[in-house]
């Protein structure tokens, strides 16, 4: 069944309105008035707007309570009345409606009724879609209006036909009534419109129940009745649904309709109906105190019609019926987890036990027997005899259950389990019934080491709040510490570090060289600082509910930190508990101290971590400090329960950043000691003189926090450069000496740049570049040079004497600030030659440089004649006029013509075809070859003569044919030469 929702055009001549009312309408399915209809959830008089084109607008009275659609129009209707300014001019009148309803609609109808007061009055009518949502714009209807003696003409225009008639949720229509044809323009001239509406399509119905699947009754003994009932509801506009029938089926009629039908449900959602239905438990099983549970099934169907439809309906819900009558309830804690601590060698803890009581004439709970069961080592054990519960809950009793370690058993953080099996039974019943807990126990004794603290301790020393940088070599202040801002102990047996949604707060605990960390667990036994390897090992916790949100737990290594000093600190290393940005903010060092480390010396994240242990490492030698550092950024909540650090092992002096295989150049410059391999004050370095190789070269170079700075000045220009010779292993300041030796192959180049000072001029650049330098081992002859400064634009910074060459292999160029890491890649060396990698700057902008990096990835990958060559397995005589495979073909006949070098069998199938062919009337030599399409170093000539002893070779009497496509690498080629002569011979020539 098709539905319209009207929406209602309450619009009032002079602003007055009378709001969702529909007078003298008619509905345009069945004809029928409608009055008094309102507009739910279409915008109705708020909603609407009117426009009058070229034309007056009536104040006499208010649109929508004319008379009926069968009463004639006169002058006293309460309608829109036009008053045409002029003969001739349209008159219109624009309407606009807004969909309130909450989801998208299809308009259905245009609705109006009209009719000119006389003959010399506008009758030409037209409607006409302005626009809105996704309409298209245009007139939809025109016609002619009759005469006022005729009376009102009712017009329902039908939208279901047009090609895009929805209007969103929220979107507004604009229609135009347009009136035309006035031959005269007096006061009565008038044209009437009247009851104007329009209609959406709303046909959704639906009717539900809930549940509608099945429905359940329980009868606990010893009631024996109970009652249910399914919710029944329907949607739909101008509906209502007829329950007609509720119809039960059941075995032995144990289920009962308590519902009276039929009956009418007349509103939708969120009105609707109960249907009751009762189960009566005696009708379908045994009842007694000693019965036990049962149950039985039914059906019933819902026999409903939407009024108006003539359809009926039956929806079948599943009835099921129960009788329950339960035994003793017994309550036992699922499972026992205990925690041993050292000096303590036993621990006790307990189990809960309680009972529900259950049928009547069976009262209290007996506990028969309590066993200890699969053990995984010995020490467990119960000190709780057998007992009666004689109180049903809320009333408890307890079994105690004990661990002893005293054996030794289990060391620091090893776990026994074993089962705890209680057997018991009702009094009064016969049946014993069995129930099993594992029971879990962990001893914790922290490994001796520089740091012991367990925060279920009290912990001392929590110093807070501190918002500035603070140096890390006051050890005075900082000795058995934690320092910081937003860090604090918690009762609960945990440190807690936080911070702010739109900050940084970070905590640290610093121990010196030589000296023993905290300790709060058991004695104090820490040890001393010093050369090693070692493992902050903790158990930690992270609440997180915010975003950005960055945690990390850290261990450094304080390289190089000296004496404090008030007055004068120097070298050391820094950190600032509190910034203002959502990030990791970690310690900077000054002078020539700085932080380190270790690859895994840092756990971070930016989500929640549930309760669980972790680690970082630390890697030290004699005279380096000890810092472990908490960090919070956007409000996440870091919980500290146990800290311990322990010796691993020696010092390991690349573990700091181990470098990739194949490695020929590894500069960090961490260590001061890079410093010996920077060479400043230079104005030229001769690439293949003794004592250049791997160092650092140019002018105003220097080491710098940890980098190499080469500082170019506004009026100068600057080429730092490192050079490394063929067959030596590449400079190497990270851990230990493992680069490995400059032979051909492919290379890879990355490293960090960071370029200030800025580009102040058109000639103001950055380059960095990396040059493979073929040239003498030794002398200056036949080598490369390359010049370091120049106090103008330095364009000849590479120079290349005698034979030698410098090739560019890879370039980067800046024209801009930027701090980044940066790749060259696929950059092919060849046997014997050096390469030079060269910052060149000018004209202002300074250059910071760290972690380069030169990898080998792979082998040169060959081209031309030497990559078809290596194809072939076997083929080692490869000079270009040899013919290993003796088929009078040389290998570069092979290479040109598609052949195989190591097959002696493959000629006749590669040499040219030369044949006759008769066109126009004439005989004609053709010469048909492959030639290679992807090696332009080949020249492929195919010449006539016309004598062998006296050779006469020459292409001029030869004319291409044609060609083919290029398959892999190779076409076919056609040329011909005429036969006039009395001999004629025809050959390919090949050169490379």
């Amino acid at each position: 069944m098709k539905r319209w929702r009207w929406l209602s055009l309450a619009v009032a001549m002079a602003g007055t309105v009378q709001a969702g009312l529909l007078i003298g309408f008619s509905d345009p399915t069945t004809g029928d008035p409608v009055g008094g209809s309102s507009l739910d959830g279409f915008a109705n008089s708020s909603g609407w707007s009117s426009v009058a084109n070229d034309a007056q607008e009536d104040n006499s009275g208010i649109y929508g309570t004319g008379t009926a659609v069968s009463d004639a129009a006169n002058s006293n209707d309460t309608s829109w009345k036009l008053f045409p300014a002029s003969v001739g001019v349209t008159a219109s009148i624009d309407f606009a409606v807004t969909n309130n309803t909450g989801s998208a609609v299809d308009l259905a109808w245009f609705v109006f009724r009209g009719c000119a007061r006389k003959a010399t009055a506008a009758e030409d009518y037209s409607v006409e879609i302005l626009g809105g949502g996704s309409l298209t714009a245009g007139v939809i209807d025109s016609d002619t209006l009759p005469i006022a003696q005729d009376g009102y003409i009712g017009y329902d225009i039908d939208l279901s036909g047009l090609a895009d008639r929805t209007l969103e949720d929220g979107g507004t229509a604009t229609f135009r009534l347009s009136v035309s044809g006035n031959s005269g323009n007096a006061s009565t001239d008038n044209t009437y419109i009247d009851n104007v509406a329009i209609a959406a399509d709303t046909s959704s119905f639906a009717f539900n129940l809930n549940p509608n699947d099945s429905l359940t009754f329980e009868s606990d003994y010893p009631a024996t009745v109970s009652t249910n009932e399914i919710v029944a509801s329907f949607i739909g506009e101008f509906s209502s649904v007829q329950i007609e029938n509720l119809v039960v089926t059941s075995d032995s009629n144990e289920f009962s309709v308590l519902t009276s039908t039929p009956f009418t449900m007349n509103d939708p959602n969120p009105s609707n109906a109960l249907l009751k239905i009762e189960f009566d438990a005696t009708l379908a099983g045994p009842i007694g105190p000693a019965v036990d549970a049962w149950s039985t099934t039914g059906s019933v169907d819902v026999v409903w019609t939407e009024v108006g439809n003539g359809t009926m309906n039956t929806n079948e819900i599943e009835l099921i019926g129960r009788f329950r009558n339960p035994a003793v309830g017994f309550e036992i804690d699922s499972s026992l987890v205990m925690s041993l601590g050292y000096p303590d060698t036993a621990v006790t803890n307990d189990l809960t036990v309680s009972y529900d009581q259950g049928r009547p004439g069976h009262t209290n709970v007996q506990i028969t027997a309590i066993n200890i069961l699969d053990a995984s080592t010995n020490g467990f054990s119960t000190t709780t005899s057998p007992f009666t519960l004689t109180d049903p809950a809320p009333s408890n009793s307890t079994i105690s259950i004990v661990f002893d370690n005293s054996g030794g058993q289990l060391g620091s953080k090893d776990t026994a389990t074993a089962n705890v099996e209680v057997v018991w039974g009702e009094l009064g019943g016969s049946t014993n019934y069995t129930e099993t807990v594992p029971v879990s126990v962990q001893y914790v004794n922290l490994p001796q080491g520089v740091m012991q603290l367990l925060m279920a301790n009290p912990i001392v020393g929590v110093d807070e709040p501190h918002g500035s940088p603070q140096a890390l070599n006051d050890f005075g202040l900082l000795t058995n510490k934690w320092y910081g801002q937003n860090i604090s102990y918690n009762t609960d047996g945990y440190l807690k570090q936080t911070s702010g949604t739109g900050n940084n707060r970070s905590s640290f605990n610093i121990i010196e060289s030589g000296t023993a960390g905290q300790d709060n667990f058991g004695p104090v036994d820490t040890v001393a600082l010093t050369n090693g390897l070692y493992r902050y090992d903790f158990v930690y916790e992270v609440i997180s509910n915010s975003t950005p949100a960055v945690w990390s737990i850290d261990a450094y290594a304080l390289v190089g930190q000296e004496a404090f000093s008030v007055s004068n600190n120097t070298d050391y290393v820094s950190q600032d508990p509190t910034t203002g940005n959502v990030e990791y903010n970690g310690p900077v060092g000054h002078g020539t101290a700085y932080p380190e480390q270790h690859p895994s010396g840092s756990l971070r994240g930016s989500n929640a971590v549930s309760k669980t242990t972790g680690s970082v490492y630390l890697n030290v030698q004699d005279g380096m400090d000890a810092m472990f550092h908490l960090s919070s950024s956007g409000a996440p909540e870091i919980r500290l329960y146990e800290l311990t650090l322990t010796r691993e092992g020696e010092y390991d002096p690349n573990a700091e950043d181990p470098n990739p295989p194949n490695s020929v150049i590894a500069a960090d410059f961490s260590d001061l000691s890079a410093t010996n391999s920077i060479f400043a004050g230079l104005d030229q370095t001769d690439t293949n003189t003794n004592g250049v190789n791997n160092t650092w070269r140019g002018t105003l170079t220097s080491w710098e926090s940890q980098a190499l700075k080469s500082v170019a000045g506004d009026l100068n220009s600057k080429a730092t450069a490192i050079i490394t010779r063929s067959g030596t292993s590449g400079y190497d300041d990270v851990g230990v000496q493992d680069t490995i030796p400059l032979t051909s192959g492919e290379y890879e180049l990355t490293l960090d740049i960071d370029i200030t000072g800025g580009f102040p001029s058109n000639e103001s650049v950055v380059r960095v570049e990396f040059y493979a330098l073929s040239q003498d081992s030794t002398g200056n002859v036949n080598q490369v040079r390359i010049k370091h400064t120049e106090n103008a634009l330095l364009s000849d910074y590479m120079i290349a004497d005698g034979t030698a060459a410098f090739t560019l292999l890879g370039s980067k160029t800046y024209t801009a600030n930027v701090t980044e890491k940066m790749t060259l890649s696929g950059m092919p060396v060849q046997d014997g030659q050096d390469v030079a990698l060269v910052f060149y700057h000018a004209f202002g902008p300074d250059l910071k440089i760290d972690n380069v990096l030169l990898v080998r990835t792979g082998d040169v990958v060959l081209s031309g004649y030497d990559g078809w060559a290596s194809g072939f397995t076997g083929f080692f005589d490869t000079a270009l006029d040899s013919d290993p495979d003796g088929d009078d073909l040389s290998n570069l006949m092979e290479y040109a013509l598609n052949g195989d070098p190591t097959d002696s069998g493959d000629a006749a199938s590669i040499k040219p075809v030369v044949s006759t062919v008769m066109d126009g009337g004439s005989n004609w030599l053709y010469h048909v070859h492959n030639e290679r399409t992807d090696d332009g170093t080949l020249s492929y000539v195919v010449e006539a003569g016309n004598n062998l002893v006296f050779t006469n070779w020459n292409s001029a009497g030869i004319e291409f044919v044609d060609e083919s496509a290029s398959v892999g690498n190779y076409k076919s080629v056609t040329n011909r030469t005429d036969t006039d002569a009395s001999a004629e011979f025809i050959r390919l020539q090949v050169e490379k």
